[in-house]
C-alpha cells in the first residue's frame, strides 16, 4: 500500500515526519516536516484540526450531544475531550459533520461515531491551524512548501532558527 511519504521527491536528503497521522481511510491535510519540534506542537493538543465526516444515518439531537461531551474512545485511549460539532447536511441514510478536535486519537472520530450508534462513510480533515485545504489550491497528492513566518501565522508554531 502507497504512503504519503511515497509522494516526496525521492532527491530530498532530509528525514520527514508527519504532524499527526490520517488512517489509510482518511484524505485531507497532512503536514509533513523535517523539525521534530513541529511533530511535537502539533500533536500536543496546542493546534485545531477540523474534519468533515459523512456519518451512518440521520444523527439525532442526543447523538450531537454526546459527540460533543465526549466519549469513551474504548481500547484503552480513555475519553475524547469535548469538541464543537457542527451538522452541515442531515439525509435520511446520512448526516454530513464538521467535527473540530483539539486531540488527535488514534482513529478518533471513527470511534466516536462507532459509539453514538453510527459509523463512518466518509472523512476528510479539511483544516490543520489556520491552514484551510480550500485555501491552498492543492490536488491530491500535491506539496506546498510553507515557511517559518507561515507556521507562526497559521498554527502559532515558532521554529528554533538558529542565527548565527
Amino acid at each position: 500500500m502507497p504512503t504519503v511519504y511515497s509522494l516526496l521527491p525521492p532527491d530530498l536528503p532530509q528525514k520527514f515526519h508527519t504532524v499527526g497521522r490520517l488512517d489509510a481511510k482518511t484524505t485531507g491535510l497532512l503536514l509533513i516536516t523535517d523539525d521534530v519540534g513541529l511533530v511535537t506542537y502539533g500533536t500536543s493538543g496546542a493546534v485545531e484540526k477540523i474534519y468533515r465526516a459523512t456519518a451512518m444515518g440521520a444523527l439525532n439531537a442526543t447523538q450531537f450531544d454526546t459527540l460533543r461531551e465526549g466519549v469513551d474512545l474504548k481500547g484503552g485511549l480513555g475519553n475524547s475531550d469535548p469538541c464543537d460539532v457542527k451538522m452541515i447536511k442531515s439525509e435520511r441514510h446520512n448526516t454530513v459533520l464538521e467535527i473540530t478536535l483539539m486531540q488527535g486519537k488514534n482513529r478518533q472520530i471513527r470511534r466516536m461515531l462507532h459509539e453514538i450508534g453510527s459509523g463512518v462513510l466518509k472523512l476528510e480533515r479539511t483544516e490543520i491551524g489556520g491552514f484551510r485545504i480550500d485555501d491552498l489550491d492543492l490536488g491530491e497528492g500535491d506539496i506546498k512548501a510553507v515557511d517559518e513566518v507561515e507556521l507562526d501565522l497559521m498554527i502559532g508554531y515558532k521554529a528554533n532558527v538558529k542565527t548565527r
